[in-house]
């Protein structure tokens, strides 16, 4: 019975020692993650300058107002290749968002929001919107210069961690009248903490008298198990005579 109680007494002392440096192994390891992860992004904002670095010091301002517990999930999200990868599987899965707007007032500053949820902390937003463009110097002219654009993005706890943005600037003669023209289009990554690499090629412009739209070949590459890999695609926006616009990372 004594040797039972040396025994029994002895393995638990041996699972309490093992569990407590399993669990300081972890912390360290997060804590490393962390101690990367800021540091970079610290750099990140350090070397950049006007629009770009006011938006990277507001995510990182978003994250450090994070309690310890949501700033450890988050960087261990993102330096997770496998959940990545779910990621962008969902972010490329096909579909469109569109804003359709009823009235002349509403498209002035029509904007929607599209939303699915990843899990309770990533959720992939889609955001469109079309509105004029104010000119720096007048230009007597019949054509409103107008600018749309197609974002979508990947959030988490609300922090933009991957977002791409397509953007389609053109001319009409009025609301629902006649296209005249693409002025310029662009389709970018604005936004990448993830470990995903995304490049865009082969732009296409077209337009006619009730539509513009232009499009991008686009190729994904995603970590997997220390190696890389290669997923194509394609992404779209689109816009009518009456503001509406379609758009697709897919």
């Amino acid at each position: 019975m004594k040797k039972l109680l040396v025994m029994l007494v002895t393995a638990l002392i041996f699972f309490s020692v093992f569990s407590t440096n399993m669990f300081a192994a972890e912390k360290s390891g997060v804590g490393q993650l962390k101690q990367e992860f800021e540091s970079q992004l610290l750099q990140q904002i350090s070397d950049t300058s006007g629009v770009e670095r006011e938006t990277l010091q507001e995510q990182y301002d978003k994250y450090v107002k994070l309690d310890e517990s949501e700033q450890n999930k988050f960087v261990s999200y993102i330096s997770d290749e496998e959940l990545m990868s779910e990621v962008m599987k969902e972010y490329k899965s096909p579909g469109s968002s569109n804003l359709d707007v009823a009235t002349k007032e509403e498209q002035i500053n029509g904007e929607t929001v599209n939303t699915s949820s990843v899990n309770n902390d990533i959720a992939i937003v889609e955001n469109l919107s079309d509105k004029p463009v104010a000119e720096k110097e007048p230009i007597a002219t019949i054509n409103e210069h107008r600018s749309a654009w197609y974002k979508k993005y990947v959030t988490l706890f609300g922090i933009k961690v991957l977002e791409n943005t397509s953007t389609l600037d053109y001319t009409r003669t009025g609301y629902g009248g006649r296209i005249t023209g693409i002025l310029g289009s662009d389709h970018r990554v604005t936004r990448n903490f993830t470990v995903n690499r995304i490049s865009y090629s082969g732009k296409v412009d077209r337009y006619g008298s009730t539509y513009a739209y232009s499009n991008s070949n686009t190729t994904v590459a995603i970590i997997w198990k220390g190696v890389w890999t290669y997923d194509d695609g394609k992404c779209q926006i689109r816009v009518d005579n009456r503001s509406n616009v379609t758009g697709y990372f897919r």
